[in-house]
């Protein structure tokens, strides 16, 4: 597989594409905080995925994408962009996949489904609850004593030969992907993560968990067994939201299990597709 990878669309979000063809499904893949498009590397060189367009973009202030011009990095933001790159690439059908805050963006953008149809979900540990923002929450708190831009560099640091590092090997690239983050974007990031991840007020339930809970697509909760937060677990289960579990595997489960994890999408994807078919 040969993507194309350049500066494209309305926004000129840095894109890793493959030839696209409008009968196919798309697969839109939406990496998290810190992160880059190449969180979905693997996919590249899994052939079975030739029959699907795929679409991997650096959101604005991450990776390779230029700075937002007007500075907003709001989550609301990034989905409208979202949805003009949808629009760029005529996209019809499509599913979902969202890691970390991608998690939560796609919960966002499958609620506002103004640009091609989406016909499943595949939520890779992303923000639901107030656990869920473990690495958002020590960001905003850093913030409010004045030492985020500290802070920032002792957690890239840590990415690169430090305490994550050992303890997520095989999330060594996101080392990379940091160094082409925008502080100020990971950190407006952070402060709507935790915003929208915590309890609204008068409720039980964050306002991206109220949406996921009540999203009408097909989806799925993907989870290691060794990252994701047992009050997060709890909530899907007790409100029978299925999940997928990788036994042994940490955030990064596309990167830990790649094989296993791609092997589950493409079951997603093609269970999906002939249930539209039917």
């Amino acid at each position: 597989m040969e993507p194309r990878a350049d500066r494209t669309g309305p926004d000129k979000l840095f894109v890793v594409y493959t030839k696209f063809y409008p009968e196919r499904t798309t697969i839109l893949l939406i990496h998290g905080l810190g992160d880059s498009g190449m969180a979905w590397k693997h996919i590249f060189e899994d052939d079975r995925f030739l029959r699907y367009n795929l679409v991997v973009p650096d959101l604005s202030g991450f990776g390779r994408s230029p700075d937002a011009p007007d500075g907003d990095y709001g989550l609301e933001t990034h989905i409208r962009r979202l949805n003009k790159l949808v629009e760029y690439f005529g996209v019809t059908d499509m599913v979902v996949v969202g890691h970390s805050m991608g998690g939560a963006l796609g919960t966002l953008l499958c609620k506002d489904r103004r640009a091609g149809h989406v016909l499943g979900f595949i939520n890779v540990e992303g923000n639901l609850t107030p656990e869920d923002t473990f690495i958002s929450g020590r960001a905003i708190r850093a913030e409010r004593h004045g030492r985020f831009d500290r802070w920032f560099n002792v957690y890239m640091m840590a990415w690169e030969s430090g305490e994550w590092a050992e303890k997520w090997p095989t999330g060594g690239y996101y080392a990379q992907s940091l160094k082409g983050c925008r502080p100020e974007a990971f950190l407006a990031c952070a402060g709507e993560l935790v915003e929208y991840s915590n309890p609204q007020a008068g409720k039980s339930e964050s306002i991206v968990a109220e949406i996921y809970r009540k999203l009408t697509v097909r989806r799925v909760y993907a989870h290691g067994t060794e990252s994701a937060p047992q009050a997060t677990l709890r909530w899907l289960d007790r409100h029978r939201l299925k999940r997928e579990r990788f036994d042994g595997a940490q955030h990064w489960v596309m990167h830990d299990q790649p094989g296993r994890f791609y092997d589950f999408l493409l079951g997603f994807i093609e269970k999906t597709e002939l249930g539209r078919v039917r």
